[in-house]
C-alpha cells in the first residue's frame, strides 16, 4: 500500500491520467494527426533500421567475398597451405576484433 502513492514512469500510456486529460480535449483533427505523427516516426525507425541491416550486409557481403578471393588466389599461388590459412584466419580475428570493439 505504500508504494501506491508512488507514481512508476513505465506505465501503459492509455493509463496515464494526462494523456486521458488530453485526448478528451483534442480534436478529431488533432488525433488524426497525432496518429499520422506517430505512424510516420514508427515507420522512420523501421526504414531507418532495414536500411542499416541492408547496408551491414552489403558490408559484410564485400568482405567476405574479398577475404575468399584473396585467400582462394594465395591458394593457387604457393606450394604451402600455411600462408593462405594464416591469412584468412587471420583476417577473421580481426573482423572479430572490429566486431566486438
Amino acid at each position: 500500500d505504500e508504494l501506491s502513492t508512488y507514481e512508476s514512469l513505465d506505465y501503459v500510456v492509455l493509463e496515464n491520467e494526462l494523456y486521458v486529460k488530453e485526448s478528451l480535449k483534442a480534436t478529431r483533427g488533432q488525433k488524426i494527426q497525432d496518429n499520422i505523427v506517430r505512424w510516420g516516426i514508427v515507420f522512420g525507425i523501421g526504414f531507418g533500421t532495414g536500411l542499416a541491416a541492408f547496408i551491414l550486409w552489403v558490408c559484410v557481403r564485400c568482405l567476405s567475398i574479398l577475404r575468399w578471393g584473396m585467400a582462394q588466389d594465395m591458394i593457387t599461388d604457393s606450394k604451402t597451405l600455411v600462408y593462405p590459412w594464416l591469412y584468412f584466419t587471420g583476417l577473421s580475428v580481426f573482423y572479430v576484433g572490429i566486431g566486438s570493439y
